[in-house]
């Protein structure tokens, strides 16, 4: 079974560190980093909003900001790539997500996510690792996990996530996971012994948005 770890670009300057820390500790074990977009997709932003850049083509380039991310990691790593789905080897590899989800909406892979702004690394990570027949997946950033009213909540439901007026995951989140029971995992990746811990599915300090599965 493959771990999907979303490793956001809010944790670009010591993302070398927490994808060594998952290397030292699960060489053994099949770990798929799906990368963030970060200040890559930021500028995709700045530049769709200011050359009035229709959606479908500023999804294709945010995708293309979340490879940049990849190739940092691979630049300031050992960290093997991959852009396929298929035969994942062991140990840690990142996704260089362009031609991999090009090629599943070639498939009609289901279900389809929408090529807006409310899609982002987060839904896409939950959409591969549905796709790799995984219970969960684990979103990596630089917060402690779900506030409810200022106080950090161990577990939350889409319907709760849904009512919050703003949260660290995308805006089509809850929707994904809504339809396909795929649980999220949100942990602070500057402890990366959190997501050590998520990982091997013992206790650890987070948020849980719970799916059906």
């Amino acid at each position: 079974m493959v771990s999907v770890i979303k490793l956001g670009g809010s944790l670009m300057e010591k993302a070398a560190e927490i994808t060594d820390h998952l290397a030292d500790e699960f060489g053994d074990e099949k770990i798929l980093i799906v990368p963030g977009g970060g200040m890559f997709a930021d500028s995709i932003r700045d530049v769709s909003g200011k050359y009035s850049l229709g959606q479908e083509s500023s999804h294709w380039m945010a995708i293309l900001a979340m490879e940049q991310y990849a190739y940092y990691l691979i630049d300031k790593t050992d960290i093997n790539y991959t852009e396929s789905l298929h035969n994942i080897s062991e140990g840690v590899s990142v996704l260089l997500p362009y031609i991999a989800v090009r090629k599943l909406e070639q498939n009609e892979q289901k279900p389809e996510l929408p090529h807006t702004w409310d899609v982002t690394s987060d839904s896409i990570a939950g959409w591969i690792s549905y796709i790799l027949g995984c219970r969960e997946f684990i979103k990596a950033t630089s917060v402690d996990g779900i506030y409810i009213r200022d106080r950090k909540v161990p577990e939350i439901t889409v319907s709760d996530l849904k009512s919050l007026e703003s949260s660290c995951t995308d805006n089509y989140l809850p929707t994904f996971i809504e339809k396909t029971g795929t649980s999220c995992i949100v942990v602070n990746g500057n402890h990366p012994e959190r997501i050590s811990a998520a990982i091997k599915g013992t206790e650890f300090e987070g948020t849980v948005i719970r799916g059906r599965i």
